[in-house]
């Protein structure tokens, strides 16, 4: 009964403000689960660069929120993911990039949490299938919260 009372809240609450912040974290699925910061979209990468894409900025916007609402995150680790194809070095400095890029984003719009960039290439594969699905999976940025 008291979730059901909670969920209402936030509800009216988020309503009543014309949805904001609480509105985005709904459309983008972003929550707090097992120490990350887990979203259900992806960012989007310009191919073969760090060059986020614009459609990924209204993301960008609900995670950095999201960090700004937590001060109990102390340590944010941004790591970044490649797939399989291509040079290993090539897609670790990548994925490298990619993260810092990433990092400064939320930067840019204001957290100043402590975060870390770390690039892990195509080493941590979500899937193994030589398809697009699990390549397009395999290409991502986590968040870890280190403490």
């Amino acid at each position: 009964m008291n979730k059901l009372l909670l969920v209402l809240a936030v509800t009216v609450l988020s309503a009543a403000c014309g949805g904001g912040a609480s509105s985005l974290f709904s459309r983008f699925g972003i929550r707090i689960q097992d120490q990350q910061i887990k979203f259900d979209d992806h960012i989007n990468f310009a191919s073969d660069s760090d060059e986020i894409l614009d459609d990924s900025q209204e993301l960008l916007d609900a995670l950095a929120q999201m960090v700004k609402d937590h001060p109990e995150i102390h340590t944010l680790r941004i790591d970044g993911h490649t797939d399989s194809t291509g040079d290993d070095a090539h897609n670790l400095e990548l994925s490298q990039r990619r993260s810092e890029a990433v990092l400064a984003a939320l930067q840019g719009r204001g957290v100043t949490t402590r975060m870390e960039a770390r690039g892990l290439g195509e080493t941590a594969p979500l899937c193994s299938d030589d398809t697009d699905e699990c390549h397009a999976r395999n290409r991502r940025v986590e968040f870890v919260i280190v403490d």
